[in-house]
């Protein structure tokens, strides 16, 4: 069982940028949608307890809305 949570996003040299730690799921999850708002990407999360990877978020880009 997991009691804490480590969220990284994964950087464009696909690198694992760390970027909080959690001590629950759900609210590691809530951070990541926090986080991604401001800056889109790849987020995964790891229970620090397993070293196993528990979720994976990706984000798209905003699209560009207006004349090109």
């Amino acid at each position: 069982m997991c009691d804490a949570f480590d969220i990284f996003r994964k950087s464009s040299d696909t690198r694992m940028v760390w970027i909080a730690s959690s001590t629950d799921f759900e609210a590691a999850n809530e951070r990541i949608k926090l986080i991604a708002a401001k800056e889109p990407g790849e987020y995964i999360v790891f229970c620090q307890a397993t070293q196993e990877l528990v979720a994976v978020a990706t984000t798209p880009a905003p699209k560009n809305v207006g004349p090109p």
